[in-house]
Order: structure tokens, then C-alpha cells, then sequence
């Protein structure tokens, strides 16, 4: 530890530039576009830098947003050119940045990069140190591409040459762009003024803590690494591959990491192999079943399909019965309309007849009355006949005795005998029109009773008519009464028609959207099929792919 460089890096050393000696942004937060998954735990411990992004991570968001870089103008950085500091990210970028100060130093560094060269050269580093054969710098960087290719890049399979070509390529236009300002004594002097400039006293220092203590690394025995070896799905000599992808050097050094919790089996190249053949199995089978699903589930759609072209059917018929029920309970209504208009039109005349009949009545029971009445002034008038008649005979018999008291009287007493003739013709005169007024009257009477009685009768059939046309005005109210209901309940009858026939309209337009969706469901049925088909493939060129 004594043995590390007391400065940060270079990041770091800017983000303490800028909130140092740029108050205006002290209270911002810094935003590092880094290459280097890592820096995150040197600004989690210093607080100077915010968010660590990482240059493929910005180039996922360039891709989302679509946006190209190669149509956009290059321009510069705000701050002043680098010249060989452009070489930084390389493996001995430090070392050649150094020389340009002090060349002197050439054989006093080592240039060292990758974790399987760096861990085993510290490990001989004690060693050198005690025999005094150390170098004085020792440039060394974790990735083995150093941060051009770093675990945040774009780079990690780009091919070492052509990494260093494009570097190189950059770091010489610059020196040729920037050969006078760097190269003359003036220039130098102006670069160390524009570096005091930013220059204080422990800022760019840095310490560190000896953690050693809390990483104990354990060895896993036998037993341990054939378990940790059958999680990581190695079963014979040919999976162990110690194709260092996991970031260590075999098989053995990635069951140490993953025993000691420092990375984890799904980071094993060949066990991500393998779980793509397994899961390859699973996909086939499950697209196996998906396959049998679908044909049944396109069965089951043909006989739904079957089925909605019945129910289409059965609703046209329905649309047309329900037409035809539709004019005939209108035909029926206006019938109705038209009974109850007649049942009304009766009913009223019935209430006329009851009046008229009821006046026939009063009439009726008047005319009886009178006719009794002449009865019995008739029977009084018969009386009277009869007393004409007894004067009649008396009259008579006194005709008689004249004529013998004339006859008696000889001729004095003619003149008495013609008057007692003419009172004797006189008198059965009386007798006759007496007897012939009996009989009239008689006659009268015997007509008079009849028509009284057949009166009474004819009263007694009237009251009995009144009965009568009242029953039949209470049944034709009655009937009027449920022909309005009828009539009420023909109305409901066609509302609800009219709902039925919306309801089937709608349940005919539904029917319709269904056979679209089915359609569709046919179609993307037949896309899963080819999906699902097209999945396996891609599966099974993954796993043959190593």
C-alpha cells in the first residue's frame, strides 16, 4: 500500500478542478462518462464525482434516440488540447506521458496490464523490492486492452492492433497539430502556468485504507469444488474449457471466486452454454405442447366459427320473424284501437238507450196509470148506460100506459096516443143506443184491463230490458277495460319487440366482430406457429454457438 501512487485519477482530478476552482458549479453534480465499471467505488469514497455511465451505456441511449454520430460536425472539449495525455487509456500511456518530462526515466518503468499479470507480478513484487531490482514506476492497468477496451466499452473483442492503430492515429494528429505549443521551452513554460493555475496544496492527493483484514479468501476442499463444479453444470473433462471469460484464467480459479461470494456461477461461460441447451429442451417441448394447444384452440375456433355462422343464420330468421310479429301486432293494435273506439261509441249509446228506456218506462207507468183511470170512469159510464137503460123501460111502460089511457080517450085522446107512440120509439130508441153503449163500453173496458195489464207486462219487460242493457254496459265497460289493457299491453309488446330487434341487430354486429376477431386469431395463431418454429432455431444456433 505504501507502495501506491498518492494522486487520484485523472477523472477524479477533474471533477476536483471543477468544484474547486469553478464555484459556480460546486453545487452541481458531475456526471462521469467513463469506460470503466469500477471508478464507481473511487467517487463513492471521495464524493466528488455523482454518476459513473459508461460509454456503452451511452451508446444504447444514442441508439434508442436514434441518433447518429457520423452525422454529426466534430468539434473539440471545452478544455485546453491534450497532446500525449491522449495516450492514457492505452497499456503504457502513463509511462510515455511521463518520458516527455523526464525521458531519463525510460528504464526505471514497467508497463504491466491484466489481471492474471498484474496479481501474480504483485505477488513477486516483495521480492524485488528486497533484492533492489524494482522499478522506480510501474504503469499498470487491470484490463488487459487497458481502458480502451474496458468492461463499459464498445471494445472488448475489438482486436488489440487495431485499438492501439486508432490511438496512436489520434495521438499523432495531435502532436502534429499542437508540435510548436508543446514542443518550445516557451510553451512548456505555459503549460506549467496553466497547471499552477489549477494547482492546490492536498487536493489531488490521495490515501488509502488497508482492508486487507476484511477479504479472507478460503479454499474450498474436494468435496466443496465438485460441488460448486456440478452447480456450474461441468460434468466431464471436455467442460472445462479455461477459456477465461468469467475474467479468470481456468475453471478452478472461478469455483475459488464463487466458494469466496467474489462472483457467481452464472458468470461461466459454459454454464450459460449448457442452460441454453436446457432451456432450448424446454422451449421444444413447451412449443411441442403449444403447437398441439394451438391446433386444438384452431378447432375449437372452426366450431365457433361454425357456430356463429348458425347463430347468424337463426338471427336473420329471428329478424324476419320478428318483422312479420312486428306488422301483425300493429295490424292487431289498430284493431284493438278500433274495438275500443266501438266499445266506447256503444257504450255511450247504451247509456242513451238506458235513459230512453227508463223515460219508456216513466211514460209507460203514466199511460197505465190513465188507463186505469178510464176504467174506471168507463165502469162509471156503464152505470150511467144502465140507469138509461132503466129509464129506458120505464119510459116504455109509460108509453104503454099512455097509449091504453089514449085508447081509453078515443079521440081525445089521439093527439096523447101519438105522443106516447113517439115517447115508446123514443124509449126503445134509448134501450137500443143504451144497449149498444153496454155493449161498447163493455168492450172498452174488457180492451181497457187488457191494455193495463199487457201495460203492467210491457213495464215489467221494460224494467227488465233496463236489466238487461245495464248488465250488458257493465260487460262492455269490462271489455273496454281489458281491450285498453290489451291495447297498453300491445304497446309494450312492441317496445319490446323494438329492444329485441335492437339487441339483435347489435348481437348480429357482434357476431360479425367476432368472426373478424377470429380471422385475426387465425392469423396470429399461424404467426406463433412460425414464431415459435423460428424461436427454436434461434435457440438451437445459440447453443451450437461457443
Amino acid at each position: 500500500i505504501d507502495k501506491l501512487a498518492p494522486a487520484d485519477s485523472p477523472m477524479l482530478h477533474t471533477a476536483k478542478m471543477i468544484k474547486t476552482f469553478y464555484p459556480e458549479y460546486k453545487n452541481h453534480k458531475v456526471m462521469v462518462v467513463s469506460p470503466c465499471i469500477a471508478k464507481r467505488r473511487e467517487f463513492d469514497d471521495t464524493g466528488y464525482a455523482d454518476y459513473n455511465v459508461t460509454i456503452a451505456e451511452i451508446s444504447r441511449m444514442l441508439d434508442r434516440k436514434s441518433i447518429s454520430l457520423e452525422k454529426i460536425k466534430p468539434a473539440g472539449f471545452d478544455n485546453p488540447p491534450a497532446e500525449r495525455a491522449s495516450l492514457f487509456s492505452s497499456p503504457g500511456g502513463l509511462m510515455k506521458t511521463v518520458l516527455r518530462e523526464k525521458p531519463e526515466l525510460e528504464n526505471s518503468i514497467r508497463k504491466i496490464e491484466g489481471p492474471s499479470e498484474i496479481y501474480e507480478y504483485l505477488e513477486e513484487l516483495p521480492e524485488s523490492l528486497r533484492k533492489g531490482v524494482n522499478p522506480l514506476i510501474v504503469d499498470c492497468l487491470n484490463c488487459a486492452k487497458g481502458c480502451n477496451g474496458g468492461p463499459g466499452t464498445l471494445n472488448k473483442k475489438t482486436p488489440i492492433d487495431e485499438l492501439e492503430y486508432i490511438i496512436r492515429s489520434r495521438a499523432d494528429k495531435l502532436r502534429k497539430e499542437h508540435s510548436r505549443r508543446f514542443n518550445s521551452n516557451s510553451a512548456k513554460k505555459s503549460i506549467n502556468r496553466l497547471i499552477n493555475r489549477y494547482w492546490k496544496e492536498g487536493l489531488y492527493g490521495r490515501t488509502y485504507t488497508n482492508r486487507s483484514g476484511t477479504v479472507k479468501i478460503g479454499k474450498p476442499g474436494q468435496n466443496e469444488l465438485d460441488k460448486i463444479y456440478k452447480g456450474m453444470l461441468k460434468e466431464t473433462e471436455e467442460d472445462y474449457l479455461h477459456c477465461a471469460a468469467c475474467g479468470y484464467n481456468s475453471c478452478e480459479m472461478m469455483a475459488f471466486a464463487i466458494f469466496n461470494g467474489l462472483n457467481k456461477i452464472e458468470n461461466c461461460h459454459h454454464y450459460k452454454h449448457k442452460m441454453v441447451e436446457i432451456e432450448k429442451e424446454k422451449i421444444d417441448s413447451i412449443n411441442a405442447k403449444l403447437s398441439g394447444k394451438i391446433s386444438g384452440c384452431e378447432q375449437i375456433i372452426d366450431n365457433i366459427a361454425n357456430s356463429l355462422t348458425m347463430v347468424n343464420s337463426n338471427m336473420d330468421e329471428q329478424s324476419s320473424s320478428l318483422q312479420t310479429s312486428s306488422v301483425s301486432i300493429e295490424q292487431m293494435m289498430n284493431s284493438v284501437s278500433m274495438i275500443s273506439d266501438s266499445f266506447t261509441a256503444q257504450a255511450s249509446n247504451l247509456e242513451k238507450l238506458i235513459e230512453k228506456a227508463r223515460a219508456g218506462e216513466s211514460e209507460m207507468k203514466i199511460n197505465t196509470e190513465a188507463i186505469r183511470k178510464i176504467t174506471e170512469d168507463v165502469g162509471k159510464i156503464g152505470e150511467m148506460v144502465g140507469m138509461i137503460d132503466d129509464i129506458s123501460q120505464r119510459t116504455n111502460l109509460l108509453s104503454m100506459n099512455a097509449a091504453i089511457e089514449a085508447a081509453h080517450a078515443g079521440n081525445a085522446g089521439r093527439g096523447f096516443a101519438v105522443v106516447a107512440t113517439e115517447i115508446k120509439k123514443l124509449a126503445e130508441n134509448t134501450a137500443g143506443k143504451a144497449s149498444e153503449a153496454g155493449t161498447s163500453l163493455n168492450r172498452i173496458i174488457i180492451d181497457a184491463a187488457a191494455t193495463g195489464s199487457s201495460s203492467d207486462q210491457t213495464s215489467a219487460i221494460i224494467l227488465e230490458i233496463i236489466s238487461n242493457i245495464l248488465h250488458l254496459t257493465d260487460v262492455l265497460n269490462s271489455l273496454l277495460t281489458e281491450v285498453k289493457e290489451l291495447s297498453a299491453g300491445s304497446s309494450s309488446i312492441m317496445e319490446a319487440i323494438g329492444i329485441l330487434k335492437s339487441d339483435n341487430e347489435r348481437v348480429v354486429s357482434s357476431a360479425e366482430e367476432i368472426n373478424t376477431h377470429i380471422s385475426l386469431l387465425h392469423s396470429n395463431m399461424k404467426e406463433l406457429i412460425a414464431l415459435a418454429s423460428e424461436d427454436s432455431g434461434l435457440i438451437e444456433l445459440s447453443a451450437s454457438y461457443k
